[in-house]
Formats: structure tokens, sequence, C-alpha cells
């Protein structure tokens, strides 16, 4: 059995398809869970093949070889770190995240530095819902994942971190890289995943429609997130995007070296 680790959100659901609906291989067992996780996991030897953020990736880069043929990346609005402030303040100082497992504070903390000259307290939260309630006790509050979605259509004012990130860097931004440890090799099973993909991506109004059973999101909204707003299949511009990012980790000191793209042979 091979411990394959991805996760629970609708960015990754095209990518789970074909396993989890269509019964691709039973040889493949989905473990979903944070992509924090996942690299903790990975690296542990607990999983051999995972979807991880490039966040996990810059701060453990030699452990890691990554895929060129899967990873998932934006241009443009994401809506995955969302930046939500009070209405009529145009400047804020402080602004609330979700603690360590925050995916976007990172790269929330580079924009409004670097585009916006804006010198932001970042308040670690336990929990951030409900997140009007939030709003009213911070002067701005990054919501992620669910969070975000959910918001989005109640609270008018708000920053895309990730279309900021692509307006002002010129570059695209890679949400998921698909890794296994350096010392391994899983090509066969790249191969399979890729199938899966490729199966949600000719099915997207089937994995929209699943994905929001039990939500409170209408199911049309995560098929225009699949269909418009994010990519599976990267470009060498991509990785590209990828590198000026790190190369931005490194200069505000979240990370202590530039790390290079080490791709599966």
């Amino acid at each position: 059995m091979t411990r394959f680790g991805t996760t629970d959100d609708i960015i990754c659901a095209p990518i789970n398809y074909g396993f989890s609906h269509l019964n691709l291989d039973a040889s493949i067992e989905l473990i979903r869970q944070s992509p924090h996780q996942n690299s903790i996991d990975l690296l542990n030897g607990d999983l051999d093949i995972a979807l991880i953020s490039p966040n996990d990736y810059a701060s453990d880069s030699s452990k890691y070889n990554i895929y060129r043929e899967i990873a998932i990346c934006s241009v443009g609005a994401a809506r995955a770190a969302l930046l939500f402030f009070r209405k009529n303040m145009s400047v804020f100082k402080s602004a609330a995240y979700q603690g360590e497992t925050s995916e976007g504070q990172k790269l929330a903390a580079i924009v409004m530095n670097e585009f916006y000259e804006a010198s932001v307290e970042w308040q670690a939260q336990a929990e951030l819902e409900p997140l009007e309630e939030t709003i009213d006790t911070h002067q701005a509050v990054l919501a992620e994942g669910e969070t975000a979605l959910s918001a989005f259509w109640k609270l008018e004012n708000h920053i895309d971190m990730h279309e900021e990130w692509s307006d002002k860097a010129n570059a695209a931004f890679i949400h998921r890289l698909l890794a296994v440890r350096a010392d391994s090799d899983m090509r066969d099973v790249v191969t399979k995943i890729q199938t899966s993909r490729d199966l949600g991506l000719k099915n997207p109004m089937q994995v929209a429609r699943s994905f929001a059973e039990n939500k409170s999101i209408p199911w049309n909204y995560f098929l225009e997130m699949i269909e418009d707003l994010y990519s599976y299949h990267p470009r060498p511009e991509d990785w590209d995007g990828m590198q000026a990012y790190f190369e931005y980790l490194y200069y505000y000191g979240f990370i202590e070296y530039i790390p290079g793209m080490n791709f599966a042979k």
C-alpha cells in the first residue's frame, strides 16, 4: 500500500477524485490532513508521497524531491488567504491570523510590507471564527481555507493576498507541490496521481458537487475555483514564480537560505 498524503480542501479535490470516487487504484491510500502535517509525516517515513506547501519545502528543501508534472498553481485571485478589514479603514497596523496552522501569513507579511509599505504586527490567534466578531476586536484578520471562502460573499472589505502577489510581483503562486523524500523515487505512483488528476479535471462539476455536500457554500462556487482560479499543469514560469517567492522568504528572514528546485530525475 502506497500512502499518499493529500489535503481535504477544494484545491486538492480534482487530484483526489480518481482515487476517492472512481476507485482508480486500491493500492493508493489517501491520507487527508494539513500540508504541514504531510511534510512532517513524509520526512518521518509515515507517508510515501505527499502534497506539501512551498513554505515547508523551503524550510527543508534538501530533504525533498519534487515532481514537475503536478503542482497546484494560481495566477491572480485564489481566495485562499484573504485579509479582511473593517469598513472605511484604509490603514491598519495589526492583524490577527490562525497561529501555527497558517499557510498564508508569510505571504501576507511580504505583500503588505513590500507592496503596500505597511508594517503590520501579526497576532496569532487560536480561533478566528466567527470572523465578524474577530474583526470587531482586531483591525484586520487574515482568513484562510474554508473560513476565507465562507466570508468571501459576506464581507466586502478584503485583500486577496495571492492576487496581490501575482499582480505586484508579476508571478504565479504555487500552493501545493508533489514531493517525496530525497532518497526516494515514486515515478510509477506519480503517473497514477496524474491519471487521478486528469479524471478530476474532466469531471469538474462532479468534483464540485461532491465537495459541496454538507457545506453551506454552493457547489458552483467550487466549480468556478477549479475551472477558473487554479491550474494543475505547472508551466516553467510557475516554477519561476515559486523561486521568486523563496527569494522574498529569505529576504524577510523566514528561511536561512534560498532553496533550489530539487526536481526528481
